[in-house]
């Protein structure tokens, strides 16, 4: 219903295209999956929790912190307890120069490390197909009533 809406009152065509495009990933480290359950005061905990779900987490704002969607391509399957310390990360740090880009990427690079370092996981970019919503023609003013 709201699709017909906008389709009548901003002439908005739209349709859905499968695309080549940048991704994070997670991904099996060189050294095999390792899940030997460590104990302390880890800023991110979870527990019987899948590695789609786990990548799902990865995606969403931590402490936050912004990251971008995180794709599972593990391979794993099973349900696994989770036990990250990011308290470490400081998205204010002068490496950054302020830049947005520069501390996200510095943020992956740091939740990637912990990850392998734990249970020999990591995350990478990739390109992987996604599938994406094209605008193809719109107004930017609606008709009227």
């Amino acid at each position: 219903m709201f699709q017909n809406l906008l389709a009548d009152r901003f002439k908005l065509k739209i349709h859905m295209a499968t695309k080549e495009l940048p991704a994070t990933v997670l991904v099996v480290g060189k050294s095999g999956a390792k899940f030997e359950i460590q104990r302390g005061n880890g800023a991110l905990v979870v527990k019987n929790t899948s590695m789609a779900s786990l990548a799902n987490i990865l995606g969403s704002p931590l402490g936050g912190m912004p990251v971008e969607r995180v794709m599972d391509q593990t391979g794993l399957s099973g349900l696994y307890d989770i036990k990250l310390d990011l308290r470490g990360f400081d998205r204010n740090d002068p490496a950054f120069g302020g830049s947005y880009q520069e501390m996200r990427s510095g943020l992956t690079l740091f939740v990637s490390d912990a990850l392998e370092r734990a249970y020999g996981l990591r995350l990478e970019r990739r390109m992987v197909r996604l599938e994406s919503l094209v605008v193809d023609e719109g107004n930017k003013v609606p008709t009227e009533n």
